[in-house]
């Protein structure tokens, strides 16, 4: 972080006596992505139901769509075996191998990373 304070034209109490106040200003200011996705979850809302594959749609479902747009903390072989095991879950039988599942996987979050939806 980088402080850019302006002096201002009014004083503060100091110590021992009134002292020169400051305006802060704070520059090149960097938060972790982690902590902004805990401040401000995502919103799925902007993604319609109609259009979402077997893949968005189990990510959508999975811990309340915590991972939909991006993998972190974990590794896409991570999610994908959360999918895998999800659809386990509700007895649905994956006829695709957890591979197959990666590769999918994978593919959407590179949409998501090149802006798409």
């Amino acid at each position: 972080m980088k402080d850019v304070s302006q002096p201002s034209n009014k004083e503060v109490p100091g110590l021992a006596a009134l002292e020169p106040g400051y305006y802060r200003v704070m520059d090149q200011v960097v938060f972790l992505e982690t902590d902004v996705r805990q401040v401000f979850p995502t919103d799925n809302v902007s993604v319609q139901a109609e259009s979402l594959n077997d893949y968005a749609q189990a990510l959508r479902e999975i811990e309340g769509g915590k991972y939909f747009h991006s993998h972190a903390p974990h590794s896409k072989a991570d999610v994908a075996r959360m999918i895998y095991d999800h659809w386990k879950a509700q007895n649905r039988r994956p006829e695709k191998t957890l591979s197959t599942i990666q590769r999918n996987v994978s593919r959407h979050y590179d949409k998501f990373g090149e802006g798409g939806q």
